[in-house]
């Protein structure tokens, strides 16, 4: 097998081939790897390694999760005790949920909402998170509760909440005295001014030949679900405790095994061969299961995941608009080359049926942004395009090819997410109501019955 200096210059490699500016690349297995190239910045350059600060984005979502469930462990909070137990003045837009959501399902992404938008910007003070909670009532419920994975920033952020209202505390100290400080994250902020911005790698969004550096930071109402900034060491330091027993370096008890055992097995079906935990993404390849979490903003991509059969862990950090396929690229070749897992086999299309194709065809819309995923029958396969709410074409024109594998799953047949598979969910009357590639989006006309 091949040293983790080949997965390091792969990442060099990489990270000039997709017009990243930086990458800082952490590998743990029988102890730890870690490497940095390029740059923080265009405007200002400096040289970027593994100890550099990155926004962490959705990743921040473990570290809530993981918080939740060292509350659970103490008795303070119940995961399957309704959210309006500890919110009281909980709305939302459908009562039903607002009575009856618990926090596994915030945990897990049950809770039927949309993953757009993040939290609007709610100001900077210590109720930036209570007032984005009370602006959740204007958010469309998209799925019965309960019935389907359906990725949600907005769950997280009502998580926090709560974190907030049981340990009476900003959400962000809470963290840092459940989370942060006991497993030493000395080099992870959940504040904006506390973090020393000199050894900050900043978003790099690309128009054409434009590059945009992005200074912003994840507003203070969605710290929960993205707000976290650290480096390469203290997220290996993290990869390190989820592959253990629940203690920390120093043999102190951090969460019971159980609750951790409970947060990585699966939960809910996202995927043909992923899954949901608390907070971990799951997925089995080559007789192996890897847990992680990946995210974005402003132009950095980070991704972190681990296997606890392998012991291994893998975190790329990036702050490029081609910081995704850097790490979908670098995942693929550490698993094939140091871990010797093979992938699956991709998904065989099918010739599907005229009647299979007009069932599953039709205008799928994002209640929150308007934008429409239009599925149009094209011979024996489907064209997916993105409409803007206004009718103008997002993304590629054209859009792309796609073909059905079963009655209920598509696979994208070309473009940037080529391989990507989703899924046609249904109703209990075997009508088709949504579909889900990463985002669950209903078809059009069908928003109003999920209630």
């Amino acid at each position: 097998m091949p040293e983790p200096q080949a997965l390091f210059e792969q990442a060099a490699a990489l990270m000039l081939q997709h017009l990243v500016p930086g990458v800082a690349i952490g590998w743990w297995k029988d102890g730890m790897h870690a490497a940095g190239f390029g740059v923080t910045s265009v405007d200002e350059p400096c040289p970027l390694d593994h100890h550099t600060l990155f926004q962490l984005s959705s990743i921040t979502k473990l570290l809530t999760a993981m918080a939740t469930m060292r509350l659970a462990d103490r008795g303070v909070l119940d995961v399957d005790a309704p959210v309006c137990h500890y919110l009281t003045d909980l709305r939302l837009a459908d009562p039903d949920v607002a009575a009856n959501v618990t926090l596994r399902h915030l945990l897990t992404h049950t809770g039927g909402w949309s993953s757009e938008p993040y939290f609007p910007d709610t100001g900077d003070d210590d109720q930036a998170l209570q007032r984005a909670v009370q602006d959740l009532a204007r958010q469309p419920q998209v799925a019965p509760l309960g019935q389907f994975f359906s990725y949600s920033n907005n769950g997280y952020g009502l998580l926090g909440r709560v974190i907030e209202v049981v340990t009476n505390a900003r959400f962000e100290d809470a963290v840092h005295d459940l989370v942060v400080t006991p497993l030493g994250m000395s080099n992870t902020f959940l504040r904006a001014e506390q973090v020393p911005t000199d050894r900050v790698a900043w978003g790099h969004t690309r128009k054409g030949d434009v590059v945009r550096l992005d200074h912003r930071w994840v507003p203070r109402g969605s710290l929960p679900a993205a707000g976290a900034v650290s480096n390469v060491d203290d997220l290996l330091r993290f990869a390190r405790f989820a592959l253990g027993d629940g203690t920390n370096d120093a043999g102190q008890r951090v969460v019971s095994e159980q609750a951790l055992r409970e947060m990585q097995r699966p939960q809910v079906s996202c995927g043909p061969a992923g899954w949901m935990g608390m907070g971990w993404f799951g997925e089995e390849e080559g007789g192996a299961t890897f847990l992680g979490h990946s995210g974005t903003w402003l132009g950095q991509w980070p991704t972190f995941w681990l296997s606890r059969e392998l012991q291994c862990a893998l975190v790329v950090l990036t702050n490029g608009d081609g910081g995704k396929q850097v790490h979908q690229q670098l995942t693929r070749w550490a698993r094939e080359q140091l871990l010797g897992v093979r992938p699956g086999v991709p998904p065989e299309v099918m010739q599907a049926s005229p009647e299979a194709l007009a069932r599953v065809a039709g205008r799928y819309i994002r209640p929150e942004s308007g934008v429409v995923h239009l599925f149009e029958v094209e011979g024996t396969g489907l064209r997916l395009r993105y409409e803007a709410a206004d009718g103008t074409p997002v993304g590629r024109r054209e859009g792309v090819r796609v073909g059905l594998v079963s009655a209920d799953r598509y696979v994208v047949l070309e473009g940037p997410q080529q391989d990507t598979v989703g899924k046609f969910l249904t109703d209990s009357l075997a009508q088709v109501r949504w579909v889900r590639a990463g985002l669950l989006v209903p078809r059009e006309g069908e928003l109003h019955r999920t209630r």
